[in-house]
């Protein structure tokens, strides 16, 4: 699913043969590889599992909406009129914690793009698409499928001006219609719900060096791979696991583990020819060891069971 973007015709349109080809004469992505993988080899396999991980590491759960939920902040005035108007409005189909379902859906435009219909074949399903999340909607202009609106006031305005019968959830692909109520936005409305909007935006997408462009950040240090051979027993493990590697002038290395979200969870280090690396109460997940040696590191994989 990954690494569709790449290969659809509607996007990058890339042949992942070429794609690899590219990367594979690269300066640095076959060192990268080799950190990440213990091999130089770069595979479409490979490819996907790194963007997949890259992914889902961009759940950062810090904006403003996060900090008022947590007792940590509070709304101004129009951000708080702001959600009630989305919780009147537009929670039907901006829902959960990441103001979205899993559903694909008509949002009223007229689209010459099958939508969903081309998955299914159902000429119901003509126009419909994925329901985004709304987090960081600040930052993802343009919007709807096709990029038509530059800014959140001209999608309320669509939403409350432009659907052809404001009592109805209608798509004009197939000429279904289902009630749901009335959208009507004045200016005020506008302002207040893209006040709340922007309560969704979170700094540290914006702000964490992990996020910035590596081909752009004048400190960004193309990494070396640790060569030494380390094994890590058991793994999966419950309460504690070893690592073991050969250390004979006792140099020092520093490890860091970190949760699927990329968070430090634990930090040590060592001179001798082995660590211990116990589970203090981590809960059962996935996590990623990432050793250092001066300039050089690795990552494992690490799963607490």
């Amino acid at each position: 699913m990954v690494l569709q973007p790449i290969v659809h015709q509607g996007e990058m349109g890339k042949d992942l043969e070429v794609l690899i080809s590219k990367l594979e004469d690269t300066a640095f992505y076959p060192g990268l590889f080799e950190a990440a993988f213990d091999d130089e080899a770069i595979t479409s396999d490979r490819i996907a599992e790194a963007l997949a991980q890259f992914v889902k590491s961009l759940n950062v759960f810090d904006s403003k909406y996060d900090q008022v939920k947590d007792g940590q902040a509070s709304f101004t005035e129009a951000e708080l009129i702001g959600e009630e108007l989305f919780n009147e409005n537009c929670l039907t189909c901006h829902s959960s914690h990441q103001f979205s379902i899993l559903k694909p859906l008509s949002n009223t435009l007229t689209t010459t793009d099958p939508g969903w219909a081309e998955v299914t074949g159902d000429e119901l399903d003509l126009g419909k698409f994925k329901t985004p999340s709304l987090r960081n909607i600040e930052l993802t202009a343009p919007y709807m499928h096709d990029g038509r609106f530059q800014t959140l006031e001209e999608v309320a305005i669509f939403y409350s001006d432009s659907i052809p019968n404001f009592s109805y959830y209608y798509n004009p692909n197939t000429g279904q219609t289902f009630n749901i109520g009335q959208i009507d936005f004045d200016d005020t409305d506008i302002n207040n719900l893209t006040a709340f909007l922007q309560t969704l935006t979170s700094n540290g997408l914006t702000t964490l060096e992990k996020f910035s462009d590596p081909f752009q950040n004048p400190n960004a240090v193309k990494p070396q791979s640790l060569e030494e051979t380390f094994v890590i027993y058991p793994n999966p493990f419950n309460d504690k696991t070893t690592i073991q590697f050969e250390n004979p002038n006792q140099e020092r290395y520093v490890f860091h583990l970190k949760n699927s979200q990329g968070q430090t969870v634990l930090s040590f280090s060592t001179n001798e020819a082995g660590a211990v690396l116990e589970r203090n109460g981590l809960p059962i997940g996935v996590y990623f060891l990432e050793i250092k040696k001066g300039d050089r590191f690795r990552i494992d994989k690490i799963v607490i069971k």
